[in-house]
């Protein structure tokens, strides 16, 4: 006869699933926990069912697998019986602190780590980035921090204002067309590359809307896209090290 009390250091290993399982005369298949224990050996030594209200049905197991193993089939339901003898009723109170252990033991398992949100995800919600010293904008060294985002359209934006306010980017991108309003002390400038990938700027302060052809957009552009790549990295390598994704992020390396 297996020793109940013995038993629970002779487990090294205890598979267990809770769902739709087979009805055993109590509770409802969604409240049943199912749980096998094994040896060192890998030889099972016992199966449940259990539920929330104490009901249970605990099968025992002796001997090597091949053989007839199954030596006894203890159930709650049994602790009713009046004609129950003192040596069952015993060891069906030895079994019902056997399951209400392992139900504790499963309860205390560390829950599944929820999925991370993809970084889609994360942008449809917003994240802040604080940027270090080393990796301010060029043309806006005072902003430290950027708010980036991507709208139901599919548009990304990036926008930062420095502290004092005198600094202030607003940058868009989707599908290779960009633009961007920048203020910076006196300067008041909207840029894009609409004019076949060419970039132009117009003064925001004019009211003429004449439009320069300049280089400076594409420079600024490329500051704004190496900040992108680098969320993306800090993105990944958080994905791979099952970090918490939160929305929040610092990048303190240099531009590339």
């Amino acid at each position: 006869m297996v020793d109940i009390e013995a038993l629970q250091k002779k487990v090294k290993k205890i598979d267990s699933w809770k769902g739709n399982g087979v009805q055993n005369g109590y509770g409802t298949p969604e409240d049943v926990t199912k749980a096998w224990g094994y040896d060192e050996n890998g030889e099972l030594l016992f199966s449940t069912e259990y539920d929330e209200d104490g009901n249970f049905l605990l099968s025992l197991f002796e001997g090597k697998s091949g053989e007839m193993r199954k030596t006894e089939d203890l159930n709650s339901d049994d602790l009713g019986n009046p004609m129950l003898s003192p040596e069952k009723r015993q060891r069906l109170e030895k079994a019902k602190h056997f399951i209400k252990a392992l139900k504790e033991q499963n309860n205390k398992k560390e829950p599944q780590q929820k999925k991370n949100p993809s970084l889609n995800e994360l942008l449809s919600d917003g994240i802040s980035v604080n940027l270090s010293d080393k990796s301010r904008l060029s043309f806006a060294k005072d902003i430290d921090n950027l708010q980036i985002s991507k709208d139901k359209n599919g548009v990304l934006h990036m926008f930062g204002t420095s502290k004092d306010g005198k600094q202030q980017i607003d940058f868009s991108f989707k599908d290779g067309v960009a633009q961007f309003e920048l203020r910076n002390g006196d300067v008041s400038r909207s840029y894009n590359n609409k004019i076949g990938g060419q970039w132009t700027w117009r003064d925001l302060k004019s009211n003429t809307g004449t439009r320069y052809f300049d280089n400076n957009g594409d420079a600024y552009a490329k500051e704004m896209a190496a900040v992108m790549d680098k969320v993306k990295a800090q993105y990944q390598a958080r994905s791979q090290t099952n970090s918490n994704m939160g929305q929040r992020l610092s990048i303190n390396n240099g531009r590339s």
